[in-house]
């Protein structure tokens, strides 16, 4: 069907790369990449997230590397769903370059794509660096959520820093923002791992 140009004029490509991947074609999707362009039909971000999935599943490393090279080179700006498939996959600082780029380009993130970065660096056993993009979210004037805050919480708690976490209980309760019971357990629960009873009293 691809040869008699049937497929891409009426399946829309990025459903025809994910038919390939759900029956365990992966190396024919990759292929199918080159054909396209030379088709006229650019893959889009939705197709190259899907790409980046199934790679990492797969444990094709290398390969998924050349996927995002391939992206930056061709200007795909990563949507949330790409951040979030990096982290999930451990590959944190990937993500964190296409943050840094995004700025140079002048494309500023949204408090979801922080809310997912942060999360990210928390899983990875990184705080000092989760909080440092906090404060740049700040300073680049996003205002962080209810989700963003409760997430960020939850992200120190698992560190192993609900010190840390408390003081921004304490911002959301100045900003009348409501945390659910989940942040309090959080809470409770990291600080009776490390052993500091007394702070249980602070809420």
């Amino acid at each position: 069907m691809v040869q008699e140009g049937f497929l891409l004029d009426i399946i829309p490509y990025s459903a025809a790369i994910d038919g390939l991947i759900k029956t365990q074609e992966v190396d024919r999707a990759l292929e199918l990449f080159p054909d396209i362009c030379s088709r006229g039909y650019c893959p889009d971000v939705a197709a190259y997230n899907i790409l980046i999935s199934v790679l990492y599943k797969a444990k094709r490393v290398s390969e998924d590397e050349d996927i995002l090279h391939e992206m930056e080179v061709k200007g795909l700006v990563p949507s949330v769903i790409t951040y979030n498939l990096l982290c999930k996959n451990g590959d944190v600082d990937q993500a964190m370059l296409f943050l840094s780029q995004n700025f140079v380009e002048d494309r500023k993130p949204n408090v979801t794509t922080y809310t997912t970065l942060m999360n990210g660096l928390c899983n990875a056993g990184r705080p000092d660096d989760a909080l440092v993009l906090w404060n740049e979210m700040g300073r680049e004037g996003c205002s962080p959520n209810n989700i963003a805050l409760m997430a960020f919480i939850h992200g120190l708690c698992k560190c192993g820093r609900p010190d840390t976490a408390l003081v921004y209980l304490h911002q959301m309760q100045e900003k009348e923002m409501e945390p659910d019971t989940f942040v309090y357990v959080a809470l409770m629960s990291s600080f009776l791992l490390i052993l500091t009873y007394p702070w249980l009293l602070k809420f």
